[in-house]
C-alpha cells in the first residue's frame, strides 16, 4: 500500500496540471482534457518512463523499480458515457501489457469485429447448477451457477467463450445482470425449500464497480423477499487481487442485506492471505488442483494449512 501511494504521488507530479485518481489497488486514471491528441503517445510514454526512472524505497537499504503498462484513449473517440470510456481505457491498459514498450492506444473495434462479438452474446441463457460440497459440512443445499448460452443455431457456448466476447462488446454488465436475475428468480421459487438453497454466482469486477448495479441488486432482493444469505457473490482470486478496493466498497453496500461473498480459485500466499482480512468473506473455494490432494501428500499438507 505504501509503495502504491508513493507511485501515485510520482505519477501525479508527472501528470501536472492534469488530475490523477486511483482506480483500484494498482491502477490509476489520468484525465488529460485539452491535451493535443497527436501528442498523446509521447505524453503517456513520458509519464511511464518517469515512474520507472528512479527506485522506490521499500525497506531499509532496499528499493525497487516499478514498471507499468499504460493504455490511453482520445476523448474524441465518441464514447457514449464516462463508464464506457473507462471500460475502454481499462481494457486497453490490460492489452498494453503485451506491447513491447508497455504503451497502447485504444482502437475502436471494427463493425465486423463488433458484430462477431455481439453474435456470440446473443441467445438464450441456459444456466447449469453444480453442487458444492463444504469441507465443514452443513445442512444447506449449495450450488455454483454456471453460465451457458444457447445460440439461435442450437450451439451451446460455455462461460469461457461468452464472457470474453461480452467484455469485448461492452455487454458484460448486461450479461452479469441477466445471470443474477435468473439466480434470484430461482431463490425466490425455492425460498421455503428444505434444506434451504444457497447459490454461488460469479460476477465481473467491472459490473460490481457500477453504483447502479449495487442499487439494482439491493432492490431486487427486497422486491422478491429473498433472504440475502441465500446469495453468495463469487469473487475470483485474480480479480480480487487487482480490484480489492472496488470490491470492498461493493461488499460494504451489500452486507446489510445479508448477501455473502466467496473468494474462489484460492491459492495460499502473502497477497491472497491479506485479502482474507480486507474482504468480508463468508466462504473460500480452493483452486481446482487441490481436488487431487488425496493423492499428493505435499498438496494435502498445504490444503490443511490453508483450512487451519
Amino acid at each position: 500500500e505504501r509503495l502504491m501511494t508513493q507511485a501515485g504521488h510520482r505519477l501525479a507530479g508527472s501528470a501536472k496540471p492534469y488530475p490523477l485518481a486511483r482506480l483500484n489497488d494498482n491502477s490509476f486514471l489520468l484525465l488529460a482534457a485539452g491535451q493535443d491528441e497527436a501528442a498523446l503517445p509521447r505524453f503517456v510514454a513520458g509519464i511511464r518512463q518517469q515512474l520507472s526512472a528512479q527506485a522506490f524505497p521499500v525497506r531499509e537499504q532496499e528499493s525497487v523499480h516499478l514498471r507499468c503498462a499504460a493504455g490511453f484513449a482520445p476523448l474524441s473517440a465518441g464514447f457514449a458515457d464516462a463508464g464506457t470510456a473507462l471500460e475502454a481505457v481499462e481494457r486497453t491498459a490490460l492489452q498494453a501489457r503485451l506491447a513491447s514498450d508497455g504503451v497502447l492506444a485504444y482502437t475502436a473495434p471494427s463493425a465486423e469485429d463488433s458484430q462477431d462479438q455481439l453474435r456470440l452474446v446473443e441467445g438464450q441463457l441456459e444456466l447449469a447448477y453444480q453442487p458444492i460440497v463444504a469441507v465443514a459440512g452443513g445442512d444447506t443445499a449449495q450450488y455454483q451457477v454456471l453460465l451457458r448460452l444457447r445460440q439461435p443455431d442450437g450451439t451451446l457456448l460455455s462461460a469461457g467463450q461468452v464472457i470474453p466476447a461480452a467484455e469485448a462488446a461492452g455487454r458484460i454488465a448486461d450479461l452479469d445482470q441477466q445471470v443474477l436475475d435468473h439466480a434470484l428468480g430461482l431463490l425466490h421459487t425455492y425460498q421455503h425449500a428444505t434444506p434451504p438453497l444457497r447459490l454461488f454466482v460469479s460476477q465481473s469486477p467491472r459490473t460490481l464497480a457500477r453504483e447502479a448495479f449495487a442499487e439494482w441488486l439491493l432492490n431486487s432482493i427486497a422486491r422478491r423477499g429473498i433472504a440475502g444469505t441465500s446469495l453468495v457473490i463469487d469473487l475470483r482470486l485474480g480479480d480480487a487481487l487487482i480490484h480489492a478496493v472496488t470490491l470492498q466498497q461493493f461488499c460494504a453496500r451489500l452486507m446489510p442485506a445479508g448477501v455473502q461473498f466467496c473468494l474462489s480459485q484460492f491459492e495460499p500466499g502473502d497477497e491472497a492471505d491479506a485479502l482474507l482480512a480486507q474482504l468480508p468473506l463468508g466462504f473460500i473455494r480452493m483452486a481446482n488442483r487441490y481436488a487431487g490432494s488425496h493423492n499428493d501428500a505435499a498438496l494435502r499438507d498445504r490444503l490443511r494449512g490453508a483450512i487451519d
